[in-house]
């Protein structure tokens, strides 16, 4: 009796755990501030995992004139608008997030790709790089591709939505 009582407390918890787990995951969906990036996309096949692609975001790359892009490692991008896109407005190499001055800020890894003296090509990753699509669709041809991400309050960008050719997706 008592092992079963102990079996059901653990089921209990981990289920209260999954279920905390993605309502916050949803409440982040609806009320996070959410940006619109442009996409240019890859089409890999993974057999273990199914369709997805590999998202290229324009904000994915860009080129900086300072010696802290010399290093690989966190990042801190402000975003703002241009026309309707969300672009990189600036950099930073540090822990903690700035705040205060009422720009979004993202999250983003860092990689030098190439440098030449007065400048460094960096190579921006956001997690949000694959996307995964429904099972047995395949992956679908398109012209222009869209999505739009929420900003969590610690910076990690969520995909929300997704648009092939002015389409919602999936």
């Amino acid at each position: 009796m008592r092992a079963r009582r102990s079996l059901l407390c653990v089921v209990a918890v981990q289920m209260a755990f999954l279920i905390a787990w993605a309502g916050y995951h949803e409440h982040l969906q609806r009320t996070a501030p959410t940006i619109r990036l442009k996409v240019l996309p890859v089409d890999p096949r993974d057999p273990f995992r199914g369709d997805f692609m590999v998202l290229n975001f324009e904000i994915s790359r860009t080129t900086v004139f300072s010696k802290d892009a010399e290093r690989q490692g966190r990042v801190w991008v402000a975003l703002r608008v241009q026309d309707q896109w969300h672009v990189i407005d600036q950099i930073l190499w540090q822990t903690d997030r700035p705040s205060g001055d009422g720009r979004i800020w993202v999250s983003a890894t860092a990689f030098p790709l190439h440098r030449s003296p007065d400048e460094t090509a960096l190579q921006l990753r956001y997690g949000i790089e694959e996307f995964f699509v429904p099972e047995g669709r395949g992956t679908p041809r398109f012209d222009r591709m869209e999505v739009e991400a929420a900003v969590s309050p610690s910076g990690r960008l969520f995909i929300t939505r997704a648009w092939l050719d002015g389409e919602i997706f999936p």
